[in-house]
């Protein structure tokens, strides 16, 4: 199957790194040689980042269900590398749970 263009879920991104069913994992495989044999346009939804953050927590023992809200501002902080500037004191909580810095002035 050719393509010039496709949206990836990250489903089958995470499918590329992460253990999932043997058919899953097939399909993933697939879609990453169409799209590296050609010069497809790959689209990502815009939550496709935190999407991803938010599975990366999950998998840290999922210390996130405690923490309810915070878990997707801390996802999204933690999807895109970024530090948080928060003044609340339970998802500053969460951050340091999920390793995700807070801005701080000294």
């Amino acid at each position: 199957m050719a393509v010039a263009s496709l949206v990836l879920d990250a489903s089958v991104g995470l499918a590329w790194f992460f253990p999932t069913k043997p058919e899953e994992r097939q399909y993933a495989g697939a879609v990453l040689d169409l799209i590296g044999d050609s010069n497809a346009l790959i689209v990502v939804p815009s939550l496709f980042h935190v999407e991803l953050g938010n599975f990366l927590l999950k998998r840290r023992a999922d210390p996130a269900s405690k923490f309810g809200k915070a878990r997707l501002d801390s996802a999204l902080a933690l999807a895109h590398n970024l530090p948080l500037a928060t003044l609340d004191r339970g998802l500053r909580t969460a951050c340091e749970a999920f390793g995700v810095d807070i801005v701080g002035f000294n």
